[in-house]
């Protein structure tokens, strides 16, 4: 096998069609992170790693907020929200009436349109693979949801689907 045969079989493997192997991802790690910014990281990394990378949590960081466990995907946003932000946060749902935890009705996670992965995606109402690959394409263009609404912007999602999903997703 020359040097090039074998470059390309570590690239790429077949299921009828050469299909990529993504070997590095690129991950936005923000927050209260020591160093934030974007990284190139190895396929399949986690959370805790990429942290680490980012020369690790400041003092400010809530290191309990963070699944130090969750795999990383190309494109995502690992964002450390701060102690502070997560006692605002503890304020907030005490205020509405929500324990604290609850983001939604029935106390399922709500999905972030910033973080979420195709498969979390298209696990909201209305959304098909389609959607949620132009949800991913606008983001990787555009970068992060600011609000909820602005997922109104993304080609085939109006005012119906938004109804639909507002009170299960987040940013």
């Amino acid at each position: 096998m020359t040097t090039e045969e074998s470059e390309l079989s570590e690239e790429a493997t077949t299921k009828g069609d050469r299909e990529e192997v993504i070997s590095e991802i690129y991950v936005h790690v923000c927050g209260n992170v020591q160093n934030p910014g974007l990284y190139r990281l190895p396929s399949g990394i986690r959370a805790g790693e990429a942290i680490e990378r980012a020369g690790g949590f400041t003092k400010k960081a809530d290191t309990e907020a963070v699944n130090l466990a969750g795999i990383l995907e190309d494109g995502m946003q690992l964002y450390v929200p701060s102690k502070e932000e997560k006692s605002e946060s503890i304020s907030e749902t005490e205020s509405s009436g929500k324990e604290v935890g609850e983001e939604n009705r029935g106390g399922k996670q709500k999905v972030n349109l910033n973080t979420a992965s195709l498969q979390e995606l298209t696990s909201l109402s209305g959304i098909g693979e389609t959607k949620a690959e132009a949800i991913l394409s606008y983001r990787e263009e555009k970068g992060s949801f600011s609000s909820i609404e602005d997922i109104k912007n993304v080609t085939g999602i109006g005012d119906g689907i938004f109804e639909k999903i507002k009170d299960s997703i987040t940013v």
